[in-house]
């Protein structure tokens, strides 16, 4: 019920007592949707726009080498 537990905290607040608004659950299994889905079509992949070329190795990059390029682009 976390609308309940929401509701409390957010009323005690409004009554003046100090209190930690922890209502965002840590468990990951909770996300629901399309995080981190591969795509079926590759149109439909990530896209990259930097304006150093030298961090695109090709005409296309795969979903999972998003990350690396982002190390690269900040670390190299």
């Amino acid at each position: 019920m976390p609308k309940a537990a929401i509701g409390k905290r957010l009323l005690l607040r409004k009554l003046g007592f100090r209190t930690l608004m922890d209502v965002i659950p840590l468990d990951a299994s909770l996300v629901r949707g399309s995080h981190g889905r591969l795509t079926d079509r590759d149109e439909d992949g990530p896209l990259v726009i930097t304006d150093q070329p030298r961090l695109l190795r090709g005409d296309r990059i795969a979903a999972v080498d998003v990350k690396q390029l982002l190390l690269d682009a900040v670390f190299a």
